[in-house]
């Protein structure tokens, strides 16, 4: 009883009031002045059915603490699951209406690649209507590198590795960006290619005004105007690809180890039809949105 008194918040904050020192760590509370303080103090027995009381509470909020945290592994392992599905063609129907990938890839890139079988997907299978081609074979990205610092005063929405868990560009202006950038556009999607981030992907988002783009060299930039932007993000996302991505790295070690752009967009992707896409990519945005509200109400 006495201990979870002294561990009570009115107990800690009068501690606290009457320390004494210099200050910082080095400040200390003086028993003389402890002990002069009051307990309030019950009979007994009730001391012992108070301390009784208060495990019992603990322990069952210990139990739902681990079962939070077993809720929230549950949820990410769900996701990756709902992405494992999405990415072989088992999140959504086929439409036997839908026009094949084999069509649209071959307006993509007429030079093309078409690929059945493959190093790293051989154990896989895709519907018919799909198709697998290199990452490079749909990025019609072209490098444009640009210096803010010549116009010290334009306004900028950079994507930067650091800023990508707000999920919101900085808006910088020219002067306060220090060195040459990539310059992108509204559906590019950013790889990470830098560790320990290499999970990071980023889908450039539609800003309401005309600020000019631009991206860190620290990202892999692919630009497909005529496949779904957000099925090629939540592939990237997916469990099998952050794999590959992961065993591909090089350099010394540690946090300089990267992934090299020209290995990487030799690596495949499964392409669905296009209307597949936007199905895919609907599906897997509401049952993530209510995966969030299950998080979220777990956090409340």
């Amino acid at each position: 009883y006495l201990r979870y008194f002294f561990e009570s918040e009115s107990f800690r904050q009068l501690l606290c009031s009457q320390v004494s020192g210099v200050g910082g760590s080095l400040t200390r509370a003086q028993p003389a002045v402890v002990k002069k303080n009051y307990v309030p103090l019950p009979p007994l027995p009730e001391q012992h059915r108070i301390a009784a009381e208060i495990e019992k509470w603990f322990a069952l909020i210990d139990q739902i603490e681990q079962g939070k945290a077993s809720l929230q592994t549950t949820i990410k392992q769900t996701k990756s699951k709902i992405l494992d599905l999405a990415i072989h063609g088992r999140l959504v129907p086929q439409d036997p209406s839908d026009e094949p990938a084999a069509e649209l890839l071959k307006r993509i890139n007429p030079k093309a690649e078409i690929i059945s079988q493959n190093t790293y997907f051989q154990s896989e299978t895709y519907p018919d209507s799909w198709v697998l081609t290199t990452i490079e074979s749909i990025n019609s990205y072209k490098s444009h590198s640009v210096n803010p610092m010549i116009t010290p005063e334009e306004e900028f929405d950079l994507y930067s590795v650091p800023i990508f868990p707000t999920q919101m560009p900085e808006h910088n202006k020219g002067k306060e960006i220090g060195s040459t950038k990539q310059l992108i556009q509204h559906g590019d999607i950013l790889l990470c290619k830098i560790n320990p981030h290499l999970n990071r992907v980023w889908e450039v988002s539609q800003q309401d005004n005309d600020t000019p783009k631009i991206a860190s060299s620290e990202w892999i930039v692919i630009r497909s105007p005529h496949v779904c932007s957000s099925y090629l993000r939540y592939f990237f996302e997916s469990e099998s690809f952050r794999q590959l991505l992961c065993s591909q790295v090089s350099g010394v070690g540690g946090s300089l180890t990267r992934a090299q752009p020209a290995v990487v967009k030799k690596n495949y992707v499964p392409l669905p039809p296009l209307p597949e896409q936007h199905r895919i990519a609907a599906k897997i945005e509401e049952l993530f949105s209510a995966l969030d509200n299950i998080q979220k109400a777990l956090e409340a």
